[in-house]
C-alpha cells in the first residue's frame, strides 16, 4: 500500500503474552505520558507522541496534533517530522496516540476506526521513510482508560497488515515511576489547564455578565505606541498572577471588588498594545544580543539560534500560565457577550500563547491556539499568518538543551 493513501489497513487481533508486562513498563503509555506532561507542562490531549533519544542522551518528546496528522498533507507532515528529527541525531522513538487525555471515554469508532487507521499510517511512513527509514516498529493507542499496541507486519501491493494487541487497563499515570521522580525533585506533573481554563471562563461569563469586569479604558496613555510602558505591563501580570491562579482553581464565582479592579485593569493593558510582538517585547528574555524582539519577531526566531525564550515565557513558566488563564477568562467574557476591549485583549493574549508555545518547540499547543484565533476570524491577515508560520515547516533554529542547534 503506497503510505499516501488512505485505504484501511488489515488489522487483526495478535496474541502478545507479555503485553500486561509491556504496558507497566518504563516504556509503557503510562510513563509515556508522564514524561510528555512534565516535558511539555501541560496535559496533553488528541495528539500523536514521539519519545525518543538524541545522541547525548537527551529526551526528546514531541507531540503532534492528530488533526493535522489526518488532514491531506498530514502524511507529509509526519514525514517531515520525522526527518527532522533525524537532523537532530534521532533515528528511533517509541510512539503513542493519544484519545483525549488518555482517561477520558471516547467513541468505540474512535479506537476501533481511526486510531487503527492513524498507527498504519504513521507506522508505514517510518517504515519507508527516505533516504533512511525511521525506527518506529510499533505503536500504543491510548483512550478511555485502555491501551493496547499496534504493530507493523506485512506490506504488499494490496495494503498492510496489522496486529493488534488485546485492549488493557491503562495504569494511573500518577502512580508512574516518572511521576514518583518528579514528586521528589519537586516538580510535580502539571495540574490540567483545560480544567482550569473551564473555569475560568464559567467566571468570565458570570462576571461579564454581572458587569463586574467591565469598565472605563483608562490605561491607554500609558501603553499606547508600539513601545509599551514594560514596567506598567509588568506591574499589571504580577497584580493579577495569584488572582487568577486562585480563580483557575475555586469552585465558586466569589471575587472580590479589588480583584476585579485589577483583573480589569490588566484586560484593559492588553487590548491597548499594538500587537503580540508589543507584549513578547516586555516580557522576561535572555535573547543574546539585545534589541526590539517584536522587531521581524518570527523571522528572528526562526534564524537567530541565540534567540531563546525565557523559562518564564515557556509553557509551565510563570508569565505563560498568567497569559493562559487570561485568555480562558476573556474567552468567557466573550461567549457572554460582544465586548470590544476583551475581544482586542483576547486576540493579543491568544497570538502571544501561540507564538510563545511554537518558540519553546511546544508545536501541538502552538497549534491549538492558532486554530482558537482562526476559529474566532478566517479572514483576519494576522489569524491567517500565525496558523501558517505555527503548522508550516518552519522551526525555531535554537533547540532545547543546545547541544542540537538548527543546521
Amino acid at each position: 500500500m503506497d503510505a499516501h493513501r488512505h485505504d484501511p489497513p488489515r488489522s487483526s487481533e495478535a496474541d502478545v503474552p507479555d503485553i500486561a508486562r509491556l504496558v507497566a513498563s518504563p516504556t509503557g503509555p503510562a510513563e509515556m505520558i508522564a514524561r510528555a506532561q512534565l516535558a511539555m507542562a501541560s496535559v496533553p490531549r488528541d495528539v500523536l507522541l514521539l519519545d525518543g533519544c538524541g545522541p547525548d542522551h537527551t529526551a526528546v518528546i514531541t507531540a503532534t496534533p492528530l488533526q493535522h496528522v489526518l488532514t491531506p498533507g498530514g502524511l507529509e507532515g509526519v514525514e517531515r517530522h520525522l526527518h527532522d528529527m533525524q537532523e537532530r541525531g534521532v533515528h528511533c522513538a517509541d510512539a503513542l496516540i493519544l484519545l483525549d487525555d488518555g482517561r477520558e471515554e471516547v467513541p468505540d469508532h474512535l479506537l476501533d476506526g481511526l486510531a487503527i487507521t492513524l498507527a498504519s499510517r504513521v507506522l508505514v511512513a517510518a517504515d519507508r521513510l527516505l533516504p533512511e527509514r525511521f525506527g518506529l516498529p510499533d505503536i500504543w493507542i491510548v483512550g478511555g482508560g485502555t491501551a493496547r499496541l499496534v504493530v507493523l507486519g506485512e506490506q504488499d501491493a494490496q495494503g498492510v497488515d496489522l496486529l493488534v494487541s488485546p485492549t488493557v487497563p491503562l495504569p494511573a499515570i500518577e502512580e508512574t515511576i516518572t511521576a514518583a521522580g518528579a514528586v521528589l525533585d519537586g516538580t510535580p506533573l502539571p495540574a490540567d489547564t483545560d480544567r482550569n481554563r473551564e473555569r475560568l471562563a464559567e467566571l468570565g461569563r458570570h462576571h461579564a455578565a454581572c458587569g463586574l469586569l467591565k469598565g472605563p479604558s483608562r490605561c491607554h496613555e500609558a501603553v499606547g505606541g508600539d513601545r509599551p510602558d514594560a514596567r506598567r505591563v509588568m506591574d499589571g501580570l504580577n497584580a493579577v498572577r495569584e488572582v487568577l491562579r486562585r480563580w483557575s482553581q475555586q469552585e465558586s464565582a466569589d471575587a472580590s471588588m479589588t480583584e476585579c479592579e485589577r483583573v480589569q485593569t490588566w484586560i484593559t493593558l492588553l487590548a491597548h498594545l499594538p500587537h503580540p510582538g508589543a507584549l513578547i517585547d516586555v516580557l522576561p528574555s535572555r535573547a543574546e544580543g539585545g534589541g526590539d524582539v517584536s522587531e521581524h519577531l518570527l523571522s528572528r526566531i526562526v534564524n537567530d539560534a541565540s534567540f531563546v525564550p525565557h523559562p518564564d515565557v515557556m509553557p509551565g513558566g510563570s508569565c505563560f500560565e498568567v497569559l493562559e488563564h487570561t485568555e480562558g477568562l476573556l474567552d468567557g467574557m466573550l461567549q457572554a457577550g460582544e465586548d470590544d476591549t476583551a475581544l482586542s485583549a483576547w486576540c493579543t493574549t491568544v497570538e502571544t500563547l501561540a507564538i510563545l508555545a511554537w518558540w519553546s518547540h511546544r508545536y501541538a499547543q502552538a497549534g491549538r491556539f492558532a486554530d482558537h484565533r482562526l476559529a474566532h476570524d478566517r479572514e483576519d491577515p494576522l489569524a491567517l499568518l500565525l496558523a501558517a508560520v505555527v503548522c508550516g515547516p518552519d522551526v525555531p533554529a535554537w533547540w532545547p538543551g543546545g547541544s542540537s542547534p538548527k543546521p
